[in-house]
């Protein structure tokens, strides 16, 4: 049994994220297959580092250097803890910590949109012949979202830290009209709330839910 400082620190951590970018190889072992390669022994070894102690979180999102540059989430990264490990063989490893319970903490405090069933206009349920998280990316995406809801063209204002999230507004033209539809609620690929206001001479406005159930 490994009695390094890390491994007895493991049962006070909450949920740990490694993400890494590189390649790998898959070797079959007895009845079962395992990934191989520099880049996952790399990420075996990150599972031993000095987070906790550093900083305190014992819940955390750890991402690699090339993690970041290949997900293009820089500017995301400049809101996260930067922080080094050294090992031996493989020297300096620069990592992007992100504190999961101050996201845990931000999203529960997000309060929840009334949706009064008996408010209801339209209901439409249809069956996607695609996994769940396709589904979901050709609903968000503005390049997708034009076809489902037939504009001219479609942008995303207010995302935080280059994300989507509740404020995000997504800009949709129909000609020279614009109807904004502002993110009230949101939960990746599973839901997702909006409030369309539409630019006539009295304000109407409606709340529009896509809801996805695997």
């Amino acid at each position: 049994t490994c009695r390094c400082n890390a491994c007895a620190n493991i049962s006070n951590l909450d949920l740990k994220f490694f993400i890494h970018y590189g390649s790998f190889g898959i070797q079959r072992i007895a009845d079962h297959d395992e990934l191989v390669g520099s880049d996952v022994n790399l990420l075996h070894r990150l599972l031993k580092n000095t987070v906790t102690e550093a900083t305190g979180f014992k819940g955390y999102g750890l991402y690699t250097e090339a993690a970041i540059q290949q997900l293009g989430v820089e500017d995301v990264a400049a809101a996260m803890t930067p922080r080094s490990e050294t090992y031996e063989y493989l020297g300096e490893v620069k990592i992007w910590v992100q504190d999961m319970n101050l996201v845990w903490e931000t999203r529960r405090g997000e309060v929840a949109t009334p949706f009064p069933v008996d408010s209801i206009a339209v209901s439409i349920e249809v069956d996607i012949g695609m996994p769940l998280e396709r589904a979901w990316d050709y609903l968000i995406q503005p390049e997708f979202r034009n076809t489902l809801i037939g504009s001219d063209r479609m942008e995303i204002a207010n995302r935080t830290r280059g994300r989507i999230a509740p404020g995000s507004i997504y800009q949709c033209y129909h000609g020279d009209m614009l109807v904004p539809q502002t993110i009230l609620e949101w939960q990746p690929f599973e839901s997702m709330i909006l409030r369309e206001l539409f630019p006539m001479s009295h304000a109407v406005s409606s709340l529009t839910e896509y809801r996805l159930d695997s």
